[in-house]
């Protein structure tokens, strides 16, 4: 992580193999600019 920082890496994420899957399907539907899948009814 030191090593990180020290490169001036803005992104510092110290287990990307548990933060990935949680931001993958939000990310996806930034960028496809559909609407959020909210998991409940409005």
């Amino acid at each position: 992580m030191f090593d990180m920082v020290a490169d001036g890496r803005y992104w510092v994420i110290p287990q990307p193999e548990q933060l990935d899957p949680a931001l993958q399907p939000r990310t996806d539907m930034i960028l496809s600019r559909t609407n959020p899948q909210l998991g409940f009814e409005i």
